[in-house]
């Protein structure tokens, strides 16, 4: 259950992206910052504070990547690069 809020939350959070130079390495680090969650998560580390920290940072930075890209292109690129990343998450 906790996963699928995650998750809905990071799709929805995505969509409202837009375009700058640094939108793949802000996708990337997005991306890298929701696989480390996604561990916590399996291991039953919901609480801790790592877990805590994680999920603060990735909010912050979906938040600032809200603000920053808006074109749809972009979006999906970003939306692209963030699923990759999760794929990939091991």
């Amino acid at each position: 259950m906790q996963k699928t809020k995650y998750y809905i939350f990071l799709i929805s959070t995505i969509f409202l992206f837009s375009a700058c130079n640094n939108k793949k390495s802000d996708a990337k680090k997005l991306g890298d910052l929701n696989c480390s969650v996604q561990k916590l998560v399996d291991q039953g580390k919901t609480g801790s504070p790592e877990y805590i920290k994680m999920v603060a940072e990735s909010n912050a930075l979906s938040k600032e990547m809200e603000g920053r890209y808006k074109d749809p292109k972009d979006q999906h690129e970003i939306f692209e690069i963030v699923i990759k990343q999760a794929a990939n998450c091991k």
